[in-house]
């Protein structure tokens, strides 16, 4: 009995989702799947949730949580994405999706809201007593790039001392 083209391409279909579910299962990043097998990754993304494939690869409560705070703790630094991701071990588009479900934006980039968190971070640490030197380097950035940040900090922490005094007369 010869298969109809309909039947065939699907046969062909299921066979591929099988072989891309059965690598996802081995570890083989979502990226190398795709090009293997020359698909989409939302054809991927459907043949996975069809499957039944665990959405965080085998990531366990406790690890992901670790995952979440560690994330957490390097953005409150001022960390880009990518540094975060490098430091951790992490795809930086994984640390962008961690943030965003902890309701936080990112870093990264020159917008307005990255540069004012980022000398929020300067004025934490210059409180803390912290050298440029030693800021620079919990921030993970080069000593050029801090300077920036430097001036608006100090700026910050002198406008509040200042305030401090008039306000106890």
């Amino acid at each position: 009995m010869k298969m109809s083209k309909s039947e065939l391409r699907k046969k062909q279909i299921a066979e591929r989702n099988k072989k891309a579910v059965a690598l996802y299962a081995q570890g083989v990043p979502r990226k190398e799947i795709i090009h293997a097998l020359d698909i989409s990754p939302s054809i991927l993304s459907v043949a996975l949730r069809s499957a039944g494939a665990p959405h965080r690869r085998g990531v366990s409560k406790e690890e992901y949580e670790r995952r979440l705070r560690l994330t957490r703790e390097k953005h409150a630094l001022g960390m880009s994405n990518a540094k975060i991701g490098k430091s951790l071990g992490l795809d930086p588009n994984l640390v962008t999706k961690l943030l965003r479900e902890m309701g936080l934006s990112s870093n990264g980039g020159s917008g307005k809201n990255s540069f004012n968190s980022r000398i929020q971070c300067v004025v934490r640490f210059l409180k803390q007593g912290l050298t440029p030197e030693q800021i620079a380097a919990e921030m993970d950035v080069k000593p050029g790039a801090l300077r920036n940040w430097l001036t608006p900090a100090r700026k910050i922490i002198q406008g509040e001392s200042e305030a401090a005094p008039q306000s106890l007369q």
